[in-house]
C-alpha cells in the first residue's frame, strides 16, 4: 500500500499572516486542500493521512468534503515537525503493515508533479532499505560565510531538499523511535536516515515543487494558479 503522509502541523509565522499558511486561502482554497487536491489527482497514494495542529479539525474535514477528498485519518502535530511525524509514525504503525510505503509531503507544496510521486515509489520499491530523497539541482551562484568573508562553492556538489521523502514504514519507525529515544531533532527525514548510516537516493524533484514558506511564495503561488499552472 502506497500512504501519502501530509504534514501540516506548523504555525506558519514566516508568512507574517494570522492562520498557518497551509490554512491560507488561494483562490478561495486553502493551501493545504490545493495540495490534497494534486495528491489525489496523481492517483498513485492509495491512503492519505494528514498531520494538523489542534483546532482545525472541523476546517480541514469540511473542505475535504466540499472538494470530495478521502482522507483515512488526521494525526496531531507535535511541537516541531519532528514531533508531529513522530506522531504520524505512530499512528501509521497502528494500523499499518511494515512493508507499506510512506511518502512524507509538505502540505505547503502544492504544485508537485505527479511524475515526482510516481518516480518516489518506483525507486524506494526498488531499494526496500533506503530512504528516497526528492532533491533539485542548484541552478543559481553558491556561496558560504567564513570568518574571512564570501566564498564560493561548487554548486554541482549541492541539491536543494524538497519532498516528497519515501520509505518503508519499517524504516520510518526504526529511524524516527530512535531518534526520540535520543532527544528529538529538526532534521528531516533524510537527515535522520543519514544520521544512522541508512542509504539515501535521490531522485530528481522539480521546480514546480517549491515550499511556501514566506510571501514571495505565496504570490508566486497564486500566479501560477492564475496561469492554470
Amino acid at each position: 500500500m502506497n500512504i501519502a503522509l501530509v504534514v501540516a502541523g506548523g504555525s506558519g509565522s514566516r508568512t507574517c499572516q494570522s492562520v498557518p499558511k497551509q490554512f491560507l486561502t488561494v483562490n478561495e482554497v486553502p493551501i493545504i486542500i490545493h495540495s490534497l487536491l494534486n495528491i489525489k489527482k496523481s492517483g498513485v497514494y492509495d491512503d492519505i493521512v494528514v498531520v494538523i495542529p489542534d483546532g482545525w479539525q472541523m476546517f480541514i474535514t469540511s473542505y475535504c468534503t466540499k472538494y470530495d477528498i478521502e482522507v483515512s485519518g488526521f494525526v496531531l502535530g507535535g511541537e516541531s515537525r519532528f514531533g508531529s511525524i513522530l506522531n504520524a509514525v505512530r499512528y501509521l504503525g497502528e494500523r499499518y503493515k511494515d512493508q507499506d510505503v510512506v511518502s512524507i509531503i509538505d502540505a505547503n507544496r502544492p504544485l508537485i508533479p505527479a511524475s515526482v510521486f510516481t518516480e518516489n515509489l518506483r525507486v524506494v520499491k526498488s531499494a526496500e532499505d533506503a530512504m528516497v530523497l526528492s532533491a533539485y539541482p542548484c541552478m543559481d551562484s553558491m556561496f558560504r560565510t567564513t570568518e574571512s568573508g564570501i566564498q564560493s562553492v561548487d554548486r554541482n556538489e549541492y541539491l536543494l531538499g524538497q519532498c516528497p521523502e519515501t520509505a518503508f514504514l519499517k524504516l520510518l519507525k526504526e529511524i524516527y523511535f530512535k531518534a526520540e529515544k535520543e532527544g528529538g531533532c529538526d532534521l528531516s527525514a533524510a537527515n535522520l536516515a543519514v544520521r544512522y548510516g541508512k542509504r539515501v537516493e535521490a531522485v530528481r524533484g522539480s521546480a514546480k515543487s517549491f515550499k511556501i514558506t514566506v510571501q514571495d511564495d505565496l504570490d508566486i503561488f497564486k500566479a501560477l494558479l492564475n496561469l492554470g499552472e
